[in-house]
C-alpha cells in the first residue's frame, strides 16, 4: 500500500479518510491474522475519520500559538540542550554532520543499543519519560559511543528541538516503536498524530529526506498516522513522499531490522499477535 504524500483541500482529505478500508496483507505464503488478548477491538473508526482531519488541520494553524503558550518542564530543556551538545560533538569528532537517529519513547533502550550497533556513523538518541525505564539502560558496561539516552517528555521534546534552530537538526530516521495507543476516542488527542505537538515532530523531518518508522499492534493507529503526515504534508511545505504498511506475525517478520526490538514486540509475537510496520518516506 503506496500513498503519495499531498494534500488536495480538507474536502477531499475528508474523502480519502472515508474511503479507506480495512488493510489486507497477502503475501507469497499465505499470511493469516490473529486475534488474541492483546489485540485492540477499536470501534470508533467513523468517528475519528470524521474529527481527525479537522484536528490535524487545526494543530497546523495554531502551531505558533501552542509554542508560545506551552511551558516546558526543566527537565525537558535540559534534555534538548544535552541532545544538541551530543549532535555537535559527533559532528566535530567526525569532522562532518553525522545523521541522526531519534527512538522516541524507548522504553528499556533495547531498540536503542540496537539501532547504535546496527548504524554505527549515525548519532542515535532514545527518549523515554520513564527514568525507572530508562535506568535499565544506562548502566551499560560499554554502551556504544554513538548513543545518548534522555528523560524527556515526547511532546516538550518535539518542540523544543523544532525550535532550537533554522532549519532544525534534521532527523534522518525516526523510530516510534509501539506508542501507547489510547483506544478510546475520548483519548485521540493524546495519540502522537492527534496532538499539537505534531507538526512539530514534522518539522524534524522536513526536506532532509527523512524516514518515519512507527510500529503496533493497533493497525489503525498507522492508518491514521499516515493520513494525519498525509494531511499535514503540503501545509508543512514537505516534498512528495511515500507510505506503506505492512503487517507481520512471529513466523514472519521482513522488516529492517531483526524481529524482536522491544519487550512489547517480544511479548506481542511469543502470543502470535499480529504486528505492523508504518514506514514514511518524507
Amino acid at each position: 500500500m503506496r500513498l503519495a504524500l499531498h494534500l488536495l483541500g480538507l474536502s477531499i482529505l475528508t474523502q480519502a479518510l472515508q474511503r479507506l478500508r480495512p488493510f489486507d496483507y497477502t503475501s507469497k505464503n499465505q499470511h493469516v491474522l490473529h486475534s488474541t488478548r492483546y489485540t485492540i477491538e477499536y470501534t470508533s473508526k467513523n468517528a475519528e475519520r470524521h474529527v481527525l482531519p479537522s484536528i490535524i488541520l487545526k494543530h497546523h494553524r495554531t502551531a505558533d500559538l501552542y509554542k508560545s503558550r506551552f511551558l516546558p518542564s526543566p527537565h525537558n530543556i535540559e534534555a534538548v540542550s544535552a541532545a544538541l551538545e551530543f549532535i555537535n560533538s559527533s559532528n566535530a569528532s567526525s569532522g562532518k554532520p553525522r545523521p541522526i537517529i531519534l527512538d522516541s519513547g524507548c522504553g528499556t533502550g533495547k531498540s536503542t543499543i540496537l539501532l547504535a550497533k546496527t548504524f554505527p556513523s549515525h548519532s542515535v538518541i532514545g527518549i523515554d519519560r520513564s527514568l525507572p525505564r530508562l535506568s535499565k539502560s544506562l548502566d551499560l558496561p560499554t554502551p556504544p559511543p554513538n548513543l545518548l539516552f534522555l528523560r524527556a517528555d515526547l511532546h516538550d521534546f518535539y518542540v523544543l528541538l523544532a525550535s532550537s534552530s533554522s532549519p532544525p537538526p534534521q532527523i534522518s530516521k525516526h523510530f516510534i516503536l509501539y506508542p501507547n495507543p489510547y483506544p478510546k476516542l475520548r483519548r485521540l488527542k493524546q495519540r502522537l498524530y492527534a496532538h499539537p505537538s505534531f507538526p512539530f515532530l514534522l518539522r524534524l523531518s522536513k526536506g532532509g529526506g527523512g524516514e518515519i518508522t512507527v510500529r503496533s499492534n493497533f493497525e489503525f493507529y498507522l492508518e491514521s498516522f499516515r493520513d494525519s503526515v498525509d494531511a499535514l504534508a503540503l501545509a508543512l511545505s514537505l516534498p512528495g513522499g511515500e507510505a506503506s504498511i505492512t503487517a507481520s506475525s512471529s513466523m514472519q517478520m521482513q522488516l529492517q531490522l531483526p524481529a524482536v526490538t522491544t519487550n512489547f514486540e517480544k511479548k506481542y509475537l511469543a502470543s502470535n499477535e499480529t504486528c505492523y510496520e508504518l514506514v514514511l518516506n518524507v
